[in-house]
């Protein structure tokens, strides 16, 4: 124990007798750590783990496919057709892009929003962090409102008190029932609350309009080909029921859920990654150069201790303790940095929990690692010191 005190003392007395030196080191490691540990992270968060809902695997997000291969929405009454005919799916949820006014609540503001259907929970199986969910008897007038937990927070402070409050949203007053998950994943990017989706009201202004997206969730044991075949023979039944507004729509596919929500992200997130991680091979090459031209001064030194009896095995440990000692900086300059650097990231693309501290310190331990091999390479130059051509001068 005393040897080992005796090493950290002395890792800390070298490392302050350096200060550039070991301001440079942890400026490096840092900067890669950080990057690389927030870039896990949001890979993690965006496409390592499922959506945060119940059984996703299950659910599929429905394109209706016109004659000439373009993708579109729904009509109000198409997703009535299929929710009564045999599709392979357990239920059907429709939701649509809202935007609304908030006022007569502090500052005005624009919100970005979404109309479910007042299903939409159960078939993504989400419940309320505070309050309830849509149910039905809310399709009755839809002056009920959801909201994100993000806006309850930035908003309203998080106070639980805003459940059974009235807001004013586009000149309209909507009671607020609940506040979804921090974890919960609006389909529509940006989006900060819902409000339930009128049927009645639906027909009267949109018609036939398509501008309904549809998320299914499939009976356990149908998969996705089973499902896009039973859809598509109901489009086509659809044609010839109502050709004026069906006619142009041929087939409909089913992409599951997490492809749909985060394949845009995908490619981006992992050129990211591998860039970060190249940021990461060209530190700990910096390193390895760092640690080897302070270890050429330190020739004279080494040469003495050598000489007074110092094995190989300690002449590289002395060399290493100040730069471990810089490591263990590094680590936790690195998760400030990569907090900071994933709430960014996420930021651009969309609002979703990342890893918890656990996985954050082990992904950062592990690159600490590696840069500690790096610094050990040269390092090695220690032990085939010469003591004689040393003392020599």
């Amino acid at each position: 124990m005393s040897a080992w005190l005796y090493d950290v003392r002395g890792a800390i007395a070298s490392a302050w007798r350096r200060p550039l030196f070991t301001a440079l080191l942890v400026v490096v490691l840092s900067a890669a750590i950080g990057a690389a540990v927030a870039m896990f992270g949001v890979l993690d968060a965006v496409i390592l783990r499922p959506l945060p809902y119940g059984d996703p695997q299950r659910l599929m997000w429905l394109w209706s496919i016109r004659a000439d291969g373009t993708r579109t929405a729904f009509a109000i009454q198409e997703l009535v057709d299929l929710r009564e005919r045999e599709t392979g799916a357990e239920d059907i949820a429709a939701f649509a892009a809202w935007s609304a006014n908030l006022t007569g609540a502090g500052t005005p503001e624009r919100l970005q929003g979404m109309r479910v259907s007042a299903n939409a929970f159960d078939v993504l199986q989400v419940r309320a962090w505070a309050g309830r969910v849509f149910q039905r008897e809310d399709e009755a007038d839809g002056r009920s409102v959801l909201l994100g937990h993000g806006f309850w927070v930035r908003r309203f402070g998080g106070d639980p008190g805003v459940i059974g409050r009235v807001l004013r949203l586009n000149g309209a007053t909507y009671t607020v029932i609940g506040v979804l998950p921090p974890s919960f994943v609006f389909p529509i990017r940006n989006a900060e609350l819902a409000i339930p989706l009128v049927e009645a009201q639906a027909r009267a202004v949109e018609g036939n309009v398509s501008f309904l997206r549809l998320i299914a969730r499939l009976r356990p044991g149908v998969t996705r080909v089973q499902a896009e075949r039973m859809m598509t023979a109901v489009a086509g039944e659809l044609r010839r029921l109502r050709p004026q507004s069906s006619a142009r729509k041929v087939a409909i596919v089913a992409t599951p859920l997490h492809d749909q929500i985060v394949g845009d992200y995908a490619a981006i997130l992992r050129l990211l990654f591998a860039a970060v991680a190249l940021v990461l091979l060209l530190a700990c090459a910096n390193l390895a150069s760092l640690t080897l031209a302070r270890t050429a001064t330190r020739q004279r030194e080494l040469g003495i201790r050598a000489a007074l009896g110092a094995s190989p095995r300690e002449l590289i440990a002395l060399v290493l303790r100040t730069d471990f000692a810089c490591v263990l900086l590094g680590i936790g300059a690195g998760l400030i940095v990569a907090r900071a650097g994933a709430a960014a990231i996420r930021g651009l693309l969309f609002d979703i929990s990342v890893a918890e501290p656990g996985p954050y310190v082990a992904v950062a331990l592990l690159l600490a690692a590696v840069a500690a091999a790096a610094c050990s390479v040269p390092a090695t130059r220690a032990a085939r010191i010469d003591p004689l051509r040393v003392l020599r001068d």
